[in-house]
């Protein structure tokens, strides 16, 4: 199963990533490898949450507007 995540580099050299679906919950690696480590920790445990009924989904919507 492939799961889209989101990732950047920060100005002190360290990672920083979130799942797609739930951006809110963010985890940090010295290493980009480290950090999809980190991430696949984070998934479990966004899992064990939504088991126990203390995580939801939360829908979100993407809108665009002008900017002059």
């Amino acid at each position: 199963m492939r799961i889209p995540y989101t990732y950047w580099k920060t100005p002190d050299g360290n990672w920083l990533g979130c799942w797609s679906d739930y951006p809110d919950y963010w985890t940090q690696g010295h290493t980009l490898d480290e950090l999809r480590q980190m991430l696949l920790s984070l998934r479990s445990d966004i899992a064990d949450f939504i088991k126990s009924g203390d995580l939801e989904p939360v829908s979100r919507s993407v809108g665009m507007m002008e900017c002059v």
